[in-house]
């Protein structure tokens, strides 16, 4: 599933520039990530949605379509997972090799 980090830094009128600044990142790293070169993980999804103000649901989906009952809930329980639990989840959905304790 293709990430919105482009359309969405375009329709704020941001350049990659500007948003790597308020990531504290470099503008390779941005242009990575949104050419598709770097995955966009957990880790870089709170980066770039606190500094846009965006909900993280809005680099997958398009604010056109609706998010049904059960993605709202869905997040929601990730949220309130403990790091450990989150980190072991965020490790099965994006191949991240983490030390996860128990």
């Amino acid at each position: 599933m293709k990430h919105r980090l482009k359309e969405i830094r375009k329709d704020l009128g941001l350049t990659q520039t500007q948003l790597a600044e308020m990531c504290g990142s470099s503008l390779q790293m941005i242009q990575y990530i949104e050419n598709g070169q770097r995955q966009l993980t957990p880790k870089w999804m709170e980066k770039i949605e606190s500094a846009l103000g965006v909900e993280p649901w809005m680099l997958w989906v398009d604010p056109k379509t609706t998010v049904d009952e059960k993605d709202r809930e869905i997040l929601s329980r990730y949220r309130a997972l403990p790091d450990n639990l989150r980190a072991a989840v965020d490790a099965i959905l994006f191949g991240e090799q983490k030390d996860v304790a128990k």
